[in-house]
Order: C-alpha cells, then sequence, then structure tokens
C-alpha cells in the first residue's frame, strides 16, 4: 500500500489521527507503507523522497506486523547526499522495541557519514539504556537516559536538539540524559555534515515507523510525541 503524500490520515472510522504536515516532518517512514519482494525489503518515505531499502539478501530484516525485526546485520538504507546537513536543530522520533539485552551498541536510527559510525548522528540502545552519539572523526558527545528499558515493550522516543543542547521525550515525557563521552552541547547533523546514509538499525531492534522533523520549540516536540503515543491501534499511523 503506497499513500500519497502530505495527505491526512483516517482510521477505519474516518476520524484524522495524524498528518505528517501538521508537524514540518521533512520524512516519515512506516511499515504500513512498504513493499516485500523476495528478499528486498523497502519502506517509504510519505513525505520526501529517501526510500529505505535494504542493500543486500542478508541484510533483509523480518516483518512482524506492525514491526520490521531487525537482528544483528540487518538494515534499511536510503543512499543520500548530505541529507539537512547543515541543520543545528530537528527532531527524530519514533517507535520501537528492544529486543535483546546485550552489552553491545544496537543502532535503532541513524544518519551516517563517511567512515560510517565516525562521522554520524546515531539513536541506539546499550545495555537496555537509550544512547545518542553525534560525532565527526569520531569527536562529539554520547549522551544516555539512565533508566533501563524491558525487552519487547514497546516506547515512543522523540531525541531532539534546540541548538545547544541535545533532549530526549520517552513515552510523553521529557528525561534526564548523562554525557557518557564529550560534552552536550547540542551537536545535531550540521557537526558531521557530511550524511551519506539513513539507516534504520544495524543491530536489535523491532522497528515500527520513524520521521525528522522541524524543530520549533520543546513543547511542540513533547505535543508530537504525545499524538503517537495515543495512536494504540496499528492502523491509526500509517
Amino acid at each position: 500500500m503506497i499513500l500519497g503524500k502530505n495527505l491526512s490520515i483516517f482510521n477505519s472510522s474516518g476520524l484524522r489521527v495524524f498528518n505528517p504536515s501538521d508537524w514540518s516532518v521533512y520524512s516519515y517512514w512506516n511499515t504500513e507503507d512498504q513493499l516485500i519482494s523476495g528478499t528486498t525489503t523497502t519502506i517509504y518515505d510519505q513525505v520526501g523522497s529517501e526510500d529505505v531499502a535494504n542493500p543486500d539478501s542478508g541484510s533483509q530484516p523480518t516483518y512482524s506486523e506492525p514491526f520490521q525485526v531487525f537482528s544483528d546485520g540487518d538494515k534499511l538504507v536510503a543512499n543520500v547526499t548530505d541529507y539537512r546537513a547543515s541543520d543545528t536543530t530537528g527532531i527524530i522520533t519514533f517507535k520501537f522495541k528492544p529486543t535483546v539485552d546485550e552489552g553491545t551498541n544496537n543502532h535503532i536510527f541513524g544518519f551516517y557519514g563517511a567512515g560510517g559510525a565516525g562521522n554520524a548522528l546515531i539513536v541506539l540502545y546499550r545495555d537496555m539504556r537509550l544512547r545518542v552519539t553525534c560525532i565527526a572523526s569520531s569527536v562529539g558527545v554520547t549522551t544516555e537516559y539512565q533508566t533501563d528499558l524491558t525487552v519487547n515493550q514497546e516506547y515512543v522516543v522523540s531525541v531532539l536538539s534546540n541548538g545547544s543542547e541535545i533532549k530526549m521525550i520517552v513515552d510523553g515525557s521529557f528525561v534526564t540524559l548523562t554525557d557518557i563521552a564529550g560534552t552536550n552541547t547540542g551537536q545535531w547533523l550540521s557537526h558531521p555534515a557530511t550524511n551519506q546514509t539513513i539507516e534504520f538499525a544495524r543491530n536489535d531492534s523491532a522497528i515500527q515507523y520513524a520521521m525528522y522533523s522541524a524543530y520549533t520549540d520543546d513543547a511542540t516536540a513533547l505535543n508530537l510525541n504525545n499524538e503517537l503515543l495515543g495512536l494504540e491501534s496499528y492502523n491509526d499511523v500509517y
């Protein structure tokens, strides 16, 4: 199923429940708008033009409605040329489930430049804690939400920069971040500045949707997270 871009989204009762254009969304991917053809899975960008697909058959995730389930090495990728590379502010929002409890970096969503994870803005979890890493030539910040997640529990997460600080919203509330490396000064896509790929997962995660949108203020970011948090039915978010 492929939906028209920038259309209001309706549930089975005919009520509008989420419209990306209400939230200044630049790109929006959802497993409802995907094509699985043999060993290739493609999720379409409903707002922009950055469709993501597995680069080879060995990296194809497994679809378990409504989540794409990624094991180690699985990923969906869009090749881009400096996507939003001058952005000093923005919001990444996604719904996911952690699927393993282990002491490795399990990437959920990220923007990668030359050198891969050495030049990137990545949201991941490690030892059941959410982290944000924003680095250029391996220099930058890693900051962590130091409350343990629960395996296979669903979370709606927003990661944002207001230009001076990276912040995180989990299930409708701002949470405290603690710097693990470097100092959180709001580093964002302009820090690595040379994005070459947008990637869903590189390790173990299950993802239903993700989006990248403009930042205006904390209250609007919180409202967006709460809007999505309130959509419990799969068909409420396309």
